[in-house]
């Protein structure tokens, strides 16, 4: 069975942020965590419809987040351009977050894709070279992840730059019209162990990859 590498390197973006995060830094490395739902594409052409909330994880995101008074939503919709033998590729899109007031605003509704979309856009970040794994459950999705925009751009002091989720399709709870849960990070990548492009991570997964050096 072949370790995924890209859950290798999660895990050593993630302890090295904590370390940093531990040390009292002021502006420490951060993390945002996201629970979504996911209608896969089966066609090239269509789009991959990623619909998501932020929640407050085992560590600090990289922008302070009220998550009491808000709720955080996140919004990806790539199409699919390509299909390999074990991972799909997605050309590049637009991740949105959103925040909307508890009090006045809509809760995010599977059935109601608008209400992931009816606050203000505070992050927007261009995903490039994203997979999503064809063979599971379980499995995972990742890309290249750069801020762009937003209104709350400028307080991101240690932008993420992957973005990466596993994924099952085992939930019972989900939704009419989607296919699988996702459980997402977006997160920078600071582990200076983890040398290989990431269209060497991609070759990985293809059947017919060769060895890699």
């Amino acid at each position: 069975m072949r370790t995924s590498p890209i859950g290798l390197c999660l895990v050593a973006a993630i302890d090295c942020a904590a370390a940093v995060q531990s040390a009292g830094a002021a502006a420490g490395p951060g993390v945002f965590f996201f629970d979504a739902y996911a209608a896969v594409p089966r066609q090239i052409g269509d789009s991959l419809q990623v619909r998501g909330v932020l929640f407050p994880g085992t560590l600090e995101p990289p922008l302070r987040l009220d998550f009491d008074e808000f709720e955080h939503t996140v919004v990806f919709a790539p199409h699919l351009v390509g299909i390999g033998g074990a991972v799909d590729f997605y050309a590049s899109a637009t991740l949105f977050v959103y925040s909307d007031a508890r009090a006045t605003g809509s809760p995010a509704d599977p059935a109601r894709p608008a209400t992931y979309t009816d606050g203000d856009c505070i992050l927007s970040a261009h995903v490039r070279d994203f997979v999503h794994s064809n063979f599971g459950p379980p499995g995972w999705a990742a890309g290249h992840f750069a801020l762009t925009g937003g209104s709350r751009l400028s307080e991101v002091v240690f932008p993420p730059s992957v973005l990466s989720a596993d994924w099952t399709m085992a939930d019972p709870g989900i939704p009419g019209g989607y296919q699988e849960v996702w459980l997402g990070r977006m997160y920078p990548l600071i582990d200076a162990a983890w040398p290989r492009t990431w269209s060497a991570v991609k070759t990985l997964y293809r059947e017919d990859a060769p060895a890699l050096h």
